[in-house]
């Protein structure tokens, strides 16, 4: 029943974790919904007047980018989704009773994925009467039109269907309320129904989903005692019958079941403190009609707080457990539900009157019943929302998604990142954050101002270690007529020298910049075989050219662009073992295109550290050596990641001023985009036909380069200009690798790894400069997920598909340029050394191996302190 049992306790005040009367106010920002209406700071949005009732119409039009559409572990499909979304409250402005309409509609348009194109749309109708000044009624009615998500367990997948499938939803409450004395009572009951549509496969036939068509109902009583005004025990009950069609999928059994619910629990209230709350717990128990299903007797809690420690600021956390209704199934085996127990957190704050911020992090543990598998769903985003007017809004959110499964099909990483613009013509035209809260909250938003004229301007110098991958994919043909295409890599420091000169105007920046540089980065690959090939590249010295472009912030910290050319030495060696004696190593020069993204950090008067990350993709070119016929070539591509912290003089610019500086304790929130790599070092042994098995020792080094989106929140503590905090972070993309071999025969191999999401915790050192910017170092363990394949030739049973849970420890450096007193910039650069994992194939000649996997990461972000 999940959510729609949340709806019923909570209709009837029966201790859900979806509601908690006198729950203090939403931040003043929150646009209205119809859970939050009446909870409104109605000096934001006194509404639309009309007749005895107040009117709030909304309408948003939001472009998400989603990079894994269908919720699949592999091949995922990116599309871009375009949805308007127009609503409509009309709340009641009576005396004593109350009455609200809400109707909308979301609707979806896919770029590409048309298929996947939905129209949803919903329409209730709430109320409550007073019968007495210590009695009440309440009901409610709703219908929805509907779709099932792709990544609802279960659904369909798009190779079996072509569109989601649709349903309606009916959903019914009356209950009834009561206050004597210091008793409080509350019962009354809900009722849900689920009519799903028939949907289109592939093939262009229907599959009936008329089997799915179910109905909830619940009976609920909670009495509670006041036993002071700040504490209240209480007991809850609540039935849960569930009612379905005989038949699920074309297989005939009854689904049917009963329950209830019973718990203890206390609610809390601080009004001083701005806290309320409540926890309970007890049974939870389900009998089904099927006997293949085992009836459930299991633990049920839960738990609410919500607490405003400053009138801008909402903080909620909540535990939540809940039967789902499920599909899931495996040859003819179906779960007969899914206990859900949720963890979350959310947090909003209004910054001034027009600009709010908000993130929430979940963490959802699925265990299906009478069947083998368990879900661990991880869910983090952060966003936000600023009035250009009055009325209008802009807005930009990030969210990251990862679920792991004992399913293995079951396993998916997403990212979204959404641009929104809205339109709500209920709102205040004059709204201004109350006095109290711009005094305690918000106080100078920007910086004080500064003299920050020619900062930068002039010639400066400076030298700078890095550390970062040099990945090379080779291609070239084999004698057996096939191809050969690898991605090989490793990480490597290196050191460098820079000079340059600078203009400014007012607060931008514009430069050119001469850079040279020294590099230790090499990879390698080995294989004990006589006709297998041995291959290496070192990277030496270089030199370049670049243009730079940034802006001054208010604290003098220089936020610059990069873009130039470099020329590079790379040493590349490529022979056939048994040629070995007729090869050398190659001393080519190459060229390439360098982009780059940093900050100038004021240190001293003229002293500036700085922080920079630059991607080079550099010019292709041919490695000579030796096969059996004679001449070949192999073909080399060349792409490196550098991220460099260094320190610098500026010779005739401007002292650095010393600005105000901002607060870096208390809690923070924010989200970043990144690029780094995956390093992966090879070590085992192969098989081949002939020769004893696992007697051809085989090492190499591989890489890959990809992006990754994430949210972070933490808190530190400042002691003077010395910092201590901690931070956890969820991140998701796709990093990856692959060696791919085309034979005309068997025996070549094809294997790849792919990083998908990790999560983890750090403990953040720092100390503060005197313009306020926060330099900090960072070690903690994170948990990665790896999917991991090799296939040898066409043997079925030499084929790996398997998906790694990998434990690391994840150290780094950064800095926080504050922006505002709220906001501040990150620049971050982390280096990860996970747990090696491995396996031994399952055919008659068997490979061994072992991967070790590290990661190189570069994020930049931005954060909002509480």
């Amino acid at each position: 029943m999940g959510r729609k049992l949340v709806m019923a306790l909570a209709a009837l005040g029966a201790g859900s974790t979806a509601h908690v009367d006198a729950a203090p106010e939403p931040a003043p920002s929150t646009p209205p919904t119809s859970a939050t209406l009446k909870k409104t700071d109605t000096r934001e949005f006194p509404g639309l007047p009309i007749g005895t009732f107040v009117a709030l119409p909304q309408v948003i039009l939001s472009a998400t980018r989603d990079d894994n559409i269908y919720a699949q572990r592999t091949d995922e499909t990116e599309d871009t989704v375009f949805t308007l979304s127009p609503s409509l409250v009309l709340q009641s402005d009576w005396e004593r009773h109350e009455l609200s309409v809400d109707v909308g509609a979301d609707l979806d348009r896919y770029q590409d994925a048309n298929s996947e194109d939905v129209e949803d749309f919903w329409l209730g109708l709430d109320g409550t009467r007073e019968l007495t000044e210590h009695a009440r009624v309440f009901g409610g009615l709703r219908h929805t039109r509907d779709h099932e998500d792709r990544y609802v367990p279960g659904a369909a997948g798009p190779e079996l269907q072509r569109e989601p499938t649709r349903y309606e939803h009916d959903e019914a409450y009356l209950g009834v309320a009561s206050e004597i004395g210091r008793l409080r009572l509350r019962g009354g009951g809900t009722y849900d129904r689920y009519d799903y549509y028939s949907a289109q496969t592939l093939a262009g036939a229907r599959i009936d989903n008329g089997d799915r068509k179910h109905d909830l109902s619940s009976l609920g009583l909670r009495a509670g005692y006041a036993l002071t005004p700040n504490h209240e025990p209480f007991i809850q009950y609540a039935t849960d019958r569930r009612r379905y069609a005989n038949n699920i999928n074309g297989t005939t059994f009854n689904r049917d079941s009963d329950g209830y619910r019973a718990a203890l629990g206390l609610r809390v209230s601080y009004p001083q403190q701005r806290f309320v709350g409540e926890v309970f717990a007890g049974t939870l128990q389900q009998r089904f009609d099927y006997s293949t299903f085992s009836d459930i007797h299991k633990p049920y809690f839960g738990a609410l707080a919500s607490w405003r420690p400053t009138p801008t600021t909402r903080v909620t956390g909540y535990i939540d457990r809940s039967l789902e209704e499920t599909t899931v199934s495996d040859d003819g085996v179906y779960a007969a539900a899914s206990l859900d127990t949720t963890y979350g957190l959310e947090i909003e704050r209004a910054l001034t009157s027009r600009l709010s911020v908000l993130g929430h992090a979940n963490y959802t543990d699925s265990e299906y019943q009478s069947y083998d598998r368990r879900d661990k769903i991880i869910d983090a985003g952060a966003g936000l929302r600023y009035y250009v007017s009055s009325t209008v809004y802009v807005g930009g959110d990030m969210r990251v998604i990862d679920r792991n499964s004992d399913d293995l099909d079951g396993e998916y990483s997403r990212s979204q990142v959404t641009f929104s613009v809205g339109y709500t013509p209920g709102r205040s035209k004059t709204y201004q954050l109350p006095a109290q809260a711009l005094q305690r909250s918000t106080g100078d938003l920007l910086l004080a101002a500064l003299p920050l004229d020619g900062l930068f301007a002039g010639p400066y110098a400076g030298a700078a270690l890095s550390h970062g991958p040099l990945t090379s994919t080779t291609s070239g043909p084999r004698e057996d007529g096939g191809s050969d295409v690898s991605q090989f890599g490793a990480s490597g420091l290196g050191e460098a020298l820079f000079l340059g000169y600078g203009w400014q105007l007012d607060r931008w920046y514009a430069g050119i910049e001469a850079e040279v540089e020294q590099s230790r980065a090499h990879w390698s690959l080995s294989k004990d075989k006589a006709d297998a090939r041995t291959t290496s590249l070192d990277k030496d010295d270089g030199y370049g050219l670049s243009l730079r472009g940034g802006y001054v912030v208010n604290n003098g910290s220089l936020l610059y662009l990069r873009v130039g050319r470099v020329r590079t030495r790379f040493d590349s060696y490529y022979t056939i073992n048994d040629q070995a004696a007729a090869t050398r190593a190659q001393d080519d020069r190459q060229d390439g295109s360098r982009l780059g993204v940093g900050a100038d950090l004021p240190a001293g008067d003229r002293l500036f550290l700085r922080m920079e990350y630059a991607y080079t993709d550099y010019d292709a070119y041919d490695v000579d050596y030796v096969d059996g016929e004679g001449r070949a070539t192999e073909r080399f591509a060349n792409e490196e990641g550098q991220f460099r912290l260094g320190v610098g003089w500026r010779f005739a610019a401007e002292t650095s001023p010393v600005s105000l500086q901002p607060s870096v304790q208390g809690f923070y929130i924010g989200a970043h985009a990144g690029h780094g790599s995956l390093d992966s070092h090879l070590d085992g042994y192969h098989s081949e036909d002939g020769a004893p098995p696992l007697s051809q020792a085989y090492t190499g080094d591989f890489s890959g380069m990809g992006g990754i989106y994430g949210v972070f929140v933490g808190y530190g503590h400042s002691f003077d200009r010395w910092y201590v905090g901690l931070e956890a972070e969820v991140d998701t993309g796709r990093t990856e690798w692959s060696h791919s071999r085309e034979t005309s025969g068997e025996g070549g191999r094809d294997f790849s790894v792919e990083k998908k999401s990790d999560y983890g915790l750090a403990l953040r050192l720092g100390y503060s400069l005197p313009n306020g910017t926060l330099l900090y170092g960072r070690v903690g363990p994170v948990r990665a997920r790896f999917n991991t394949t090799w296939a040898k030739g066409g043997n079925a049973d030499a084929n790996i598909d398997r998906s790694y849970d990998a434990d690391g420890m994840r150290y780094g450096v950064g800095a926080e340029v504050p922006l505002t007193q709220q906001a501040f910039a990150r620049l971050d650069y982390t280096r990860t050394d996970y747990d090696s994992y491995g396996f031994r194939t399952g055919h008659g000649n068997p490979d061994e191996m072992n991967f070790d996997n590290r990661e190189s990461l570069f994020r930049m972000g931005l954060g909002f302190r509480f």
